[in-house]
């Protein structure tokens, strides 16, 4: 009994121990933009399983800074399309102004 009692205390500091290892690792990728996962120092858990792929082919430090950068231009694309579409609605909104305007004028005047 004291044997398991001893080794779920060490498996649980193991994983207390990777937990803060991540908080720390994605703290640090959120303020650097970038994964340095040569610093992460893992206990019980593989790097794969936690970012996926094969360690190897992993860069020990992938910016972020491209995939914003493309989130952004994204956003900015829409962006500029909403504005067309807006410009869109306001021209065939005056164009159906007009439509009724002068429909409404030959019915006055028959």
């Amino acid at each position: 009994m004291e044997k398991e009692i001893w080794k779920l205390t060490h498996e649980n500091l193991d994983l207390k121990h990777d937990l803060d290892s991540l908080v720390s690792f994605i703290t640090v990728a959120k303020q650097t933009g970038k994964w340095n996962t040569k610093q992460l120092q893992l206990k019980t858990l593989l790097l794969d399983r936690i970012i996926g792929g094969n360690n190897d082919k992993i860069h020990s430090s992938v910016p972020l800074h491209k995939d914003i950068e493309h989130r952004d231009k994204h956003i900015k694309v829409l962006q500029a399309e909403i504005e067309h579409l807006r410009k869109m609605q306001i021209d065939l909104s005056k164009q159906v102004f007009r439509l009724m305007v002068n429909l409404f004028n030959q019915i006055s005047f028959i």
